[in-house]
């Protein structure tokens, strides 16, 4: 299976399923006795991660401490060098690996 990623490149980050998946799966059915079924089967999941995937932000609180600041009479100058900024960037490489094992057992009378 190939699950394909319902995001924007641009828009990655940690809340939403962003990259492109690969699953292959493999599984078997056995009946040791006529009434009992034994079902095993296995997935792997390998993303196509993304390195240096970013995206930007509202900072809240950088936001409402340059608003209380110049409300109060501070310089530009002075805030821009306390390091608030309004918006920041998220940046982080995405990799994802599952290994998925399964078993299912049912009886027949």
């Amino acid at each position: 299976m190939v699950d394909t990623s319902p995001v924007n490149d641009k828009y990655y980050n940690p809340e939403t399923p962003g990259m492109t998946k690969i699953e292959p799966t493999v599984g078997l059915s056995f009946r040791p006795i006529p009434s009992l079924s034994i079902d095993l089967a296995f997935m792997y999941v390998a993303g196509l991660g993304v390195d240096n995937a970013s995206c930007e932000y509202t900072d809240l609180l950088g936001s409402t401490m340059i608003n209380k600041l110049t409300n109060a009479g501070v310089p530009s100058s002075v805030i821009e060098g306390m390091g608030f900024k309004p918006t920041g960037t998220f940046t982080a490489d995405y990799k994802l690996h599952a290994f998925i094992p399964s078993i299912g057992i049912s009886y027949s009378f």
